[in-house]
Order: C-alpha cells, then sequence, then structure tokens
C-alpha cells in the first residue's frame, strides 16, 4: 500500500546527530584562531592576491550561486524525490535570512573597500560585511541537500562542498568580504539548514497540501524572476544565472507533467 512512498518521506531525521556538527564547529574554529593571531586583513590579502588572476567572469559566475534568489533553485531537482524538501527549503531560507539580517546591522563590521584601497568585483558595498550571507545561503542549501540524503556519495559530496566553499572564497576575491564573515556564514549556513530540518519534523502539515502548493508557486516566481529581471550586480555572470532560472522552470514543468500524467494513468 506505502510502496509508492518515497523512503525519504517515511524516515524521521535526526538532524541533531554529532557529526552534523562538524561543518559549523570547523568554521567557527577557525573563525576564532582568525580573529585571535588578528589575520584577518592579512589572509584576505593572500587570498586575493592569490587568486584573482582568474578572470571576472569566473569569480562573479560562482559568487551568484549564492545570492539568496538562486540559491533556492538548486532543491529544485531534489523535490519529485523529496517533496517535504520544499518545506524544509522555506524554513532553511527563513532562519538563514534572519541570522543573516539580524547580526549584520548588530556587528556593523566595514567590507574591506571601506578599510583598503582596492577594486572590487560587482556593487560597492562599505558595510554590512558581518557575516556573508552568499557564503551562507551556499551552505544552507549544502547542508539541507546532505542531511536529509538527497545528495550521496562521495563524489557528489565533495563536488558540493567544493562549490559551496568557492563561494565563500570568491566573496573575498571580488572584494567584499572579510574571512571572518565567510566562516560565520558557512557555520551559521550549516546551521540554518539543521533547524529548519527539526521545525520542519515538527510541523510537517506546512510541507503538505496547499500550503505546499503555495510553497511551489513562490519557487517559480523566484525562478521567472531570476529569468527576467533579477539583478545580482554581477553581470558577468547574468548568462549563467538565466540558464539555472531556465534549466529549474524546466525541470518543475517536466516533474508536473510526469506526475499529471501519473496520476491520470492510475485512475
Amino acid at each position: 500500500m506505502n510502496q509508492n512512498i518515497p523512503v525519504s518521506e517515511v524516515v524521521m531525521l535526526n538532524p541533531f546527530r554529532k557529526e552534523h556538527f562538524i561543518v559549523p564547529l570547523i568554521g567557527v574554529f577557525l573563525a576564532i584562531i582568525v580573529f585571535l593571531t588578528e589575520t584577518n586583513t592579512l589572509i584576505f590579502q593572500i587570498i586575493r592576491e592569490a587568486l584573482s588572476a582568474l578572470d571576472e567572469p569566473f569569480w562573479t559566475g560562482i559568487t551568484l550561486l549564492g545570492d539568496a534568489f538562486v540559491g533556492p533553485l538548486f532543491l529544485i531537482p531534489f523535490l519529485k524525490e523529496r517533496p517535504r524538501l520544499i518545506w524544509e527549503g522555506t524554513l532553511a531560507a527563513l532562519i538563514a535570512t534572519l541570522f543573516t539580517h539580524v547580526i549584520k546591522p548588530l556587528a556593523h563590521v566595514s567590507r574591506p573597500p571601506a578599510i583598503l584601497d582596492l577594486a572590487v568585483m560587482g556593487p560597492r558595498f562599505l558595510q554590512g560585511s558581518f557575516p556573508s550571507g552568499h557564503t551562507t545561503t551556499a551552505f544552507t542549501v549544502l547542508g539541507l541537500l546532505i542531511m536529509v540524503g538527497v545528495i550521496r556519495g562521495l563524489g557528489p559530496i565533495v563536488f558540493s562542498f567544493l562549490l559551496a566553499g568557492l563561494v565563500g572564497v570568491s566573496r573575498i576575491v571580488a572584494g567584499v568580504h572579510w574571512p571572518l564573515d565567510v566562516l560565520i556564514g558557512m557555520a551559521g549556513g550549516w546551521l540554518s539548514a539543521i533547524m529548519a530540518i527539526y521545525l520542519a519534523q515538527r510541523w510537517p502539515r506546512a510541507g503538505e497540501g496547499w500550503p505546499m502548493r503555495l510553497q511551489m508557486g513562490l519557487l517559480v516566481l523566484i525562478a521567472v524572476f531570476d529569468l527576467l529581471s533579477h539583478d545580482t550586480g554581477y553581470g558577468a555572470g547574468i548568462a549563467l544565472q538565466r540558464l539555472i532560472a531556465f534549466i529549474g522552470l524546466g525541470w518543475l514543468a517536466w516533474d508536473g507533467i510526469e506526475a499529471y500524467y501519473s496520476r491520470d494513468s492510475t485512475t
């Protein structure tokens, strides 16, 4: 009777397993070392000098993957396998947004261009450096996909970590964030995913019926926004942004058509 229900929809997850805290602990540990050794500026300059030789389109393409309106699109390929992911993703986005937008004004950390004489890639922001919102988004999505088990296998997991890590590094190369911003963004993003999984299991009804359809509609609107008008401030990466949005919309349409005909064939 339940043979068509995905296993991931039946098994309850424990988001508070010890291994789930390795990533945020590493982020916080490294951040403490950087803070205590007062090497934030030095590491920033070393990374910039070592990696700025790569073309700007590469780094702007990587950095836009952590945009708050682009990152959620990476959930789309896994929604068929795990429909509950739409609710977990919604909660994760809300928690990660609160994390960054509450801490930024409280910390009131100046960005690198406000202190150093340097060129930046993209918008020249001067305040609101801590933590990195793009890194938070990247590790929120990464943590969610890995902890719920839709990304599995050593190769895909390593590649996903590499991509999320590059998003953080790109914020330094772009000249808009310090290493401390990136490390705390990594930790905060992963913790946001942990809390989202926990809360989604506490309130499962919001991931079913019309609330799920409403969240799915919002995801479609985000994809359309990315495709037609969203300006991330990184013009060199606009083609990649639109490609991701186009693929996301096509994927959702294909899944919708497949679900419609599958339902029709069983009635």
